[in-house]
């Protein structure tokens, strides 16, 4: 969004000489998507920069998730939000705990 211009020039730096430094910096980069253990993920679904998914949380089709979903959780839609929890928090906790 800071940039001059929205078209991902960056990746062309080979071409144009630049540094593999440079193309970290030359474009918004929020941080490394993170994907828990034993997630399923639907078909097509789109996780932006920078999310975190807990463990255990299933993703429905064609979700646009854009901000971190905590363990154990069913998340769905655009923009994707928490539809409801698969377990109680007990257990979710305990299998945290537990690591299966």
């Amino acid at each position: 969004m800071k940039s001059l211009s929205t078209y991902p020039f960056p990746i062309f730096y080979e071409e144009w000489t630049r540094s593999g430094a440079d193309v970290t910096e030359a474009w918004d980069n929020k941080g490394d998507i993170v994907v828990g253990n034993d997630i399923w993920i639907g078909y097509e679904a789109v996780i932006l920069a920078g999310v975190t998914i807990g463990d255990g949380t299933v993703i429905g089709a064609r979700a646009v998730v854009a901000e971190d979903m905590p363990p154990y959780t069913v998340a769905g839609g655009v923009s994707a939000k928490i539809l409801r929890r698969r377990f109680p928090e007990e257990i979710s906790t305990a299998l945290q705990e537990m690591k299966w």
